[in-house]
């Protein structure tokens, strides 16, 4: 069992690996089938094919900069769609947390007043959360970031 161990190891160094193309592909391929086992269409098929077979070749390329490259650019659109769908889901949650029905609150103790601004303050800006409105600290760093809400985990677009 050793011997083929080992030369399963040497057939899959220097492959490319099962990265986040892979599993969207096969993630797609599982969908596509559960359509197919209800809709009778050749097409279908076929195209569960393709996807699993370049799932296979994304897998075992020896091209791992050229699918790396790919691997890079699928993430930076897949993580624009992710993030659009969270603010969204963000800004819902916050209008049920919001909402004018009135809630029953217990008193809340007095902050102490804040300790006075230090030197290194001239180098950070406090923002606002627009759905949970917590302060945030941001680093005043010219352009624009995104800043996530540590209270709610929505995330904040900051110009500085």
């Amino acid at each position: 069992m050793s011997k083929f161990k080992e030369k399963m190891q040497r057939f899959l160094a220097g492959r490319n690996g099962y990265d986040a193309i892979c599993r969207a592909l096969f993630v797609g391929f599982l969908l596509v089938w559960g359509i197919d086992l209800f809709v009778d269409w050749i097409g279908l098929m076929v195209i569960e094919y393709v996807i699993l077979f370049y799932t296979l070749f994304r897998i075992f390329s020896r091209n791992v900069a050229g699918r790396r490259r790919e691997n890079d650019a699928f993430l930076f659109r897949w993580n624009k769609v992710k993030r659009f769908f969270r603010d969204r889901f963000a800004k819902i949650a916050g209008w049920f947390r919001h909402s004018s029905i009135p809630k029953v609150r217990q008193a809340k103790a007095k902050r102490p007043d804040p300790a006075p601004k230090t030197a290194t303050d001239k180098d950070h800006t406090i923002v606002d959360c627009p759905v949970c409105r917590h302060s945030l600290r941001v680093r005043k760093i010219k352009g624009e970031h995104y800043v996530m809400c540590p209270a709610c985990h929505h995330e904040v677009k900051v110009r500085t």
